[in-house]
């Protein structure tokens, strides 16, 4: 299915609507799959957890209206941490009288070194939020840096419980 940003009548908020389109709206496995994820993840409640609202059909396309989360994904995240990291390893390096001279910061390292316990803590709200999940009997399946998104804040929240399952079917 495709993921868009909508925004919700009663109540009046926004939120991300997954709508199956194409040959996968008239899939019944496909179908099955939708409310499957919309049926499992409305069991959790948890800060950490995509809160799914409703689920329906308009106009033959089945949807879910979740819980809009602003933010960008755990793998955009890396992917920048990574780049910052290896144009640091890049950069020419600099001794301290050049970098008073030029009036500039100093390349003499990587400049994510502080970036690894920021991204640790992203990783232990995921634990938590997963423990929640595997409590209530499900187990997500998918779990991804693309399926992580990183609030402003810096709270994780999971996304994309397509391939959960109860715990009993593992």
């Amino acid at each position: 299915g495709a993921v868009w940003e909508a925004e919700q009548d009663r109540p009046h908020r926004r939120v991300a609507l997954k709508v199956l389109a194409g040959w996968n709206a008239f899939s019944p496995r496909m179908r099955a799959r939708l409310q499957r994820e919309a049926e499992m993840a409305s069991r959790l409640d948890h800060p950490g957890i995509c809160t799914v609202y409703e689920m329906g059909e308009l106009e033959g396309a089945p949807f879910v209206a979740m819980q809009y989360v602003e933010g960008e994904t755990l793998a955009a995240i890396l992917a920048k941490q990574k780049a910052l990291s290896e144009a640091a390893e890049s950069a020419p390096q600099i001794s301290g009288a050049e970098v008073a001279s030029k009036g500039r910061e100093s390349h003499s390292g990587p400049t994510t070194r502080g970036a690894i316990p920021v991204i640790l803590g992203m990783i232990e709200q995921v634990a938590r939020a997963l423990e929640v999940a595997h409590e209530a009997g499900l187990i997500h399946r998918d779990i991804k840096p693309g399926n992580i998104i990183v609030r402003p804040e810096g709270e994780a929240v999971i996304v994309d419980f397509g391939l959960a399952r109860p715990l009993e079917d593992e």
